[in-house]
């Protein structure tokens, strides 16, 4: 399983009116999560899955609600991801209320000493402190190798960087000895550029540049949900 960079704990009756809002802020912005809905499959043994996306995540958001505290599975995940902030004595869990901080700190003693973000403030602001969080890398250049013998859809993604939301940005790839140009707004979020690879069994190398510098990711098969760009065409030999 790919690394994420948030695994959103969370109770049930909650994903409605608290998790879904901020996965869509999360996914403009290019930020990855574990959710259950989008990672366990029919089939799938739950507890293995979500032992896994513990694992994999670099942070742990539980959403603090009156529905959180009637729900043992969530607490589970939240006493785990906790022994492994002590035992790893990093920075893991971040939380969010949406309840009385005074319960909240009555509660769980052990996180009574950490910021939280309250639900109040709102998805976009909370996305934009995980971002700090994360100390994300804005750069003009960016370089993967896809795999060799994958065949099919492959993409990367790009994310503005905060002061250059607005900003049109340039974009210029190489792969091999083609090159494509184009100019794109990312003032709505994230942008997956989707184009398709041959099995030739040639890791070749692929390029891109930004102007801004911006974030981008990269992956293979279906992109992540969002915006997306059909950049099959266009392409030119050098």
């Amino acid at each position: 399983m790919e690394k994420r960079d948030v695994f959103l704990c969370h109770a049930g009756e909650d994903k409605n009116e608290f998790v879904r809002p901020l996965a869509e802020q999360l996914r403009i912005n290019a930020i990855t999560y574990w959710l259950d809905e989008a990672e366990i499959r029919w089939g799938d043994s739950i507890t293995r899955k979500v032992n896994e996306g513990l694992i994999k995540s670099r942070f742990f958001i539980p959403f603090f609600t009156p529905a959180f505290y009637q729900r043992n599975f969530p607490e589970t995940e939240l006493y785990s991801a906790i022994d492994r902030e002590i035992a790893e004595n990093t920075t893991l869990v971040l939380a969010i209320l949406a309840i009385d901080p005074t319960l909240f700190k009555q509660r769980y003693p052990l996180l009574s000493s950490k910021r939280f973000m309250e639900w109040k403030s709102g998805p976009s602001v909370i996305t934009a402190e995980l971002l700090k969080s994360l100390n994300r890398d804005y750069r003009s250049r960016w370089a993967w190798i896809y795999p060799a013998n994958h065949k099919g859809q492959v993409w990367f993604r790009v994310a503005a960087s905060p002061e250059n939301s607005s900003t049109i940005h340039d974009l210029r790839i190489s792969w091999g000895p083609w090159t494509f140009a184009t100019k794109i707004s990312l003032t709505n979020g994230a942008v997956a550029l989707v184009h398709s690879k041959s099995h030739d069994g040639v890791p070749v190398p692929i390029t891109l540049v930004v102007r801004p510098k911006a974030y981008s990711d990269f992956g293979i098969d279906d992109p992540p949900e969002g915006n997306v760009i059909d950049i099959n065409r266009g392409w030119r030999r050098d």
